[in-house]
């Protein structure tokens, strides 16, 4: 009984943790991208390994995955912000603007496959990238998506305002949104 019993443990000791696809659904709305965008997914993201905050929160219908990159600050703006907003479709994009916007975008006379497919890319029912602003030092910009059951939207943005002195961490937006893409599918297709 002993030897089953310490098999039995050293199997569930060295058994993988299952991945946010095979993990069972228990939480509806928002909250089912609790067990898919984690902490450890977010660190997936960066080129690097950085020390970053991480904080899960709901606000005007929204459900927001932030981390924030946590360097020594010589300024109070100064900041590397990276988040995931999830927000039922609609919200973070609006298929009649999104459609409008790569329409002006085909009709640009030097707009190439490979220019279109970085500015509008595969990733779920529809999805674009965003700039939402730059300038000295610092830039937002992300790329929002709508999952492909068309139910929420999923916006992954960058904010940063970094001194001179701190090399930028560089969050993989794209990258970030095929993967929170294709897990959701997996979640959604059991």
């Amino acid at each position: 009984m002993r030897l089953y019993l310490a098999a039995a443990s050293f199997a569930l000791f060295c058994a993988s943790a299952p991945s946010a696809a095979e993990l069972p659904i228990h939480k509806t709305g928002l909250a089912v991208f609790d067990d898919i965008i984690t902490r450890a997914e977010m660190a997936r993201g960066l080129e690097k390994e950085i020390p970053f905050s991480f904080d899960v929160y709901e606000e005007n219908e929204a459900r927001i995955y932030a981390s924030a990159f946590e360097f020594p600050r010589t300024r109070p703006r100064e900041h590397y912000v990276f988040s995931v907003i999830v927000a039922r479709a609609g919200m973070l994009l609006d298929v009649r603007e999104h459609e409008q916007r790569r329409a002006e975008f085909e009709r640009q006379p030097n707009a190439s496959e490979d220019a279109l497919r970085a500015e509008f890319p595969a990733i779920g029912k529809r999805a674009q990238r965003n700039i939402f602003g730059f300038g000295p030092g610092g830039a937002g910009y992300g790329l929002t998506f709508t999952t492909s059951d068309g139910t929420f939207d999923v916006r992954i943005a960058v904010s940063n305002l970094l001194p001179s002195s701190v090399e930028a961490p560089h969050f993989r937006v794209f990258e970030t949104a095929q993967r929170i893409s294709y897990l959701y599918d997996e979640r959604i297709s059991r």
